[in-house]
């Protein structure tokens, strides 16, 4: 008998059409937990763009000048003030 081995990693771009697809099938489940989202979110484009923005704030996470203090939230608002001021 074989034995399966679950495996848990990074989501990455490739997986965009799965997601959307998986989304897009349990939308009516989903949605009392869920945010209210646009119909772009439940397509593959959405979702390629939405693993984008994960993936570019996971990296800035682990990048050693965001993680000081309050890290990315000192950036953020830096970032806000600027525009703003």
């Amino acid at each position: 008998m074989m034995t399966v081995v679950p495996v848990i990693r990074l989501v990455t771009v490739q997986d965009a059409a799965a997601l959307a697809e998986l989304l897009t099938v349990n939308r009516e489940f989903l949605a009392p937990c869920q945010p209210i989202r646009a119909d772009e979110f439940f397509t593959t484009g959405g979702q390629r763009e939405a693993i984008e923005d994960a993936l570019q704030w996971s990296r800035a996470r682990r990048d050693p000048a965001c993680t000081s203090g309050r890290g990315l939230l000192e950036d953020r608002e830096a970032a806000i003030s600027r525009h703003i001021g």
